[in-house]
């Protein structure tokens, strides 16, 4: 019941049938939307990359096909890459001054769990940097899981798109950011290799990692 001192009126079931919703003019609904505006998908692309990036170097340390100074420097790759990412998304942000607001709600925003993930992957990559420690790499691989874990989250709760709603999207996002991470470290590797640089992650544990996540993502999409 809409109480009297409230302006307006009662719904309609007319506001909302088919014909209502499918006239582009009824500002309830607005103009299709056909492309993805690049600044967003720009973020979602590298963001994912880099954590991905991260997160399997991490793992190849652990593996110990990578040594921990390597690993340190991957990091900063990645730290950049994600930089680019967040920068684009920085300008997609209507009212930039009030970017600090998207700290304000961790708990029902997944952009903002995304948000503190960061705030906790670069000064993990920074410290690791100038005071190396398992713990600080740990700390960095961690957050970078939750950057993608919160990305993927993020166009699942996407109520509006019915596509990106399906159960298994968030699987996928993830399954797909640790496979560019991992291409993005075997590009690396083989033009390296081909500068006549010694090997500085194993090929023999790469290649075996590729093939996993090639049929997982395979089987996902």
């Amino acid at each position: 019941e809409i109480p009297a001192s409230t302006p307006g009126r009662k719904p309609d079931p007319a506001d909302s049938d088919d014909d209502a919703m499918s006239d582009p003019s009824n500002p309830l609904v607005g103009e299709r939307q056909k492309f993805w505006d690049y600044r967003a998908a720009m973020n979602f692309f590298l963001g994912a990359m880099a954590s991905g990036l991260a997160i399997v170097a991490w793992l190849a340390h652990l593996a110990g096909a990578m040594d921990a100074g390597t690993l340190r420097s991957v990091n900063l790759v990645a730290a950049a890459v994600m930089a680019v990412g967040l920068f684009f998304v920085f300008l997609k942000i209507g009212r930039k001054a009030r970017f600090i607001r998207v700290l304000m709600r961790p708990q029902s925003s997944w952009m903002t769990r995304e948000t503190w993930c960061v705030g906790v992957f670069y000064p993990a990559v920074a410290a690791g940097t100038l005071w190396p420690h398992p713990v600080l790499d740990l700390l960095a691989a961690l957050a970078a899981l939750g950057f993608l874990i919160c990305q993927a989250r993020i166009v699942y709760a996407s109520k509006g798109i019915a596509t990106w709603r399906t159960p298994l999207v968030p699987w996928m996002l993830v399954a797909t950011g640790l496979f560019e991470g991992l291409g993005l470290l075997s590009v690396a590797a083989a033009l390296g290799a081909g500068q006549g640089v010694a090997p500085w992650v194993s090929v023999a544990a790469l290649a075996p990692a590729g093939l996993v996540l090639a049929a997982i993502n395979a089987a996902l999409w």
